[in-house]
């Protein structure tokens, strides 16, 4: 592809993502946030909006995500292996504990969540696909960090920025490589208001036929922050990763 093609691909792409994160933009704060001249920006919203990714707004000049981006995730959603055998299992542990149970995947950095399971319904559930957090952040993260390939490990703790989400964040990268150690020798990871005050989870890799960690299944418990998590969830979180590792292919490599 020729690099001027190239590049407006990559700018239309980061208007779309400009647009899903702010809700509704207008073409000059289009043009400020992206560093485009103001018809470029124009050009672009209008590209897109014809395609179906954004529509216009009822106050005039200001642009909005449209459906289309909808179907486009639930496309990418359903053709992902790991969460569509996870499902069953991740509401099998959800009704045994009577806790929320996620599912996630590294994007990027980042702990994404692709599928939740509540045992009793709540009205913020709705907005928890799709969500990502830190990974350094988050008992999932953690877990799926932990199980890079060295080379890779070693290229995320050399570029991440380890901001402070909590004041239990981790934010050094010799603590995090402790952390690390300790999720690969127990083969579970906690977290302990890291990314929410309060928020306290315990999560385990989930793997495929290769060998590679290509989710993690997490579990958030209300345990008082005095105690650590019981014996009897993180048992329960980890079998639960295991077994949707066997639905994977992982079980054959071991036998």
């Amino acid at each position: 592809m020729p690099r001027a093609q190239t590049r407006s691909l990559q700018r239309g792409l980061a208007t779309l993502e400009y647009v899903a994160q702010a809700g509704e933009v207008s073409v000059s704060e289009v043009a400020a946030a992206l560093g485009l001249p103001r018809p470029s920006a124009h050009i672009l919203l209008r590209t897109l909006t014809e395609a179906g990714y954004l529509r216009q707004a009822r106050r005039r000049g200001r642009y909005r995500p449209d459906l289309r981006v909808l179907q486009v995730a639930r496309d990418v959603l359903a053709r992902l292996a790991v969460r569509e055998r996870a499902a069953p299992l991740l509401h099998e542990l959800a009704q045994a504990t009577g806790l929320s149970v996620y599912l996630a995947v590294l994007a990027r950095g980042e702990a994404m969540t692709v599928d939740r399971v509540v045992p009793k319904p709540r009205p913020a559930a709705r907005a928890d696909i799709g969500v990502t957090n830190p990974a350094y952040a988050s008992a999932m993260g953690k877990a799926l960090l932990a199980y890079l390939p060295p080379a890779e490990l070693e290229g995320y703790l050399t570029t991440v920025r380890l901001e402070p989400v909590t004041e239990r964040t981790i934010t050094s990268v010799a603590a995090l490589r402790r952390e690390l150690a300790r999720v690969l020798e127990q083969g579970y990871a906690l977290s302990e208001g890291e990314h929410r005050p309060g928020v306290r989870s315990v999560a385990a890799p989930v793997f495929t036929h290769t060998g590679e960690a290509v989710a993690a299944l997490c579990a958030r418990h209300d345990t008082p922050a005095s105690e650590p998590p019981p014996e009897a969830l993180i048992r329960s979180v980890v079998e639960a990763a295991e077994r949707i590792s066997h639905t994977l292919g992982y079980g054959a490599l071991l036998e």
